[in-house]
């Protein structure tokens, strides 16, 4: 019997010795009270060593992903996050979803180089969430997949971004600048027709 248990026993022994004044306990009740305690006593033990491991994983994978090229992963090919992500664009791709198209060419694109990989998107208290960027690494456009605190800790950092590393063809979907129209002057025009509030032909 550890240390513990002794105090538990003692404890327990001086609460019925105040309250038999009031109350006749007999051996069977007794040990039912120290069974029905010890058991709350556990749980909560259980309780509190899991939401210790919990903050001990969640403030070891925030400081993993931190600072700059700490964002994305490196997934292996047949690795248990591949497996996952494969469902996922798989599930995706099978959608009638206008986007449907660009899940089957990301997962060939994986397939072809022969790993994948993801963005870090945060972590909570069940798990640790990575981005799937399908319209590619500079885009926001994403879904999310759910990973495991090991996971998350376990895995590869790519060290960089996709895109800088050339793993992806750079056709991003971005926005265009203005381009100014280009005002053709035909050789015989005749500026002493232009208007008065007008200087020049550049004013056009």
């Amino acid at each position: 019997m550890d240390l513990l248990q002794q105090k538990i026993n003692l404890a327990m022994e001086s609460l019925f010795t105040e309250l038999n004044d009031d109350i006749d306990f007999n051996k069977s009740t007794k040990k039912q009270i120290k069974k029905f305690f010890m058991q709350s006593l556990d749980y909560h033990m259980a309780s509190s060593e899991h939401e210790i491991n919990v903050a001990l994983n969640v403030s070891e994978i925030k400081n993993k992903f931190s600072g700059k090229g700490n964002a994305w992963i490196y997934v292996e090919k047949d690795s248990s996050i591949w497996n996952k992500l494969m469902t996922c664009l798989d599930i995706r791709s099978n959608l009638s979803l206008k986007d449907n198209t660009m899940f089957l060419d990301l997962k060939d694109l994986f397939e072809t180089t022969g790993f994948a990989w993801l963005r870090f998107g945060g972590v909570n208290k069940k798990h640790t969430v990575f981005h799937v960027r399908f319209k590619g690494s500079k885009l926001e456009d994403h879904v999310k997949l759910d990973l495991s605190y090991e996971e998350a800790l376990e895995c590869k950092l790519l060290n960089s971004n996709p895109h800088k590393l050339g793993l992806e063809s750079g056709n991003f979907i971005l926005s265009q600048k203005e381009v100014k129209e280009k005002v053709d002057v035909p050789d015989s025009f005749d500026e002493s027709n232009i208007g008065l509030n007008i200087i020049s032909i550049k004013d056009l």
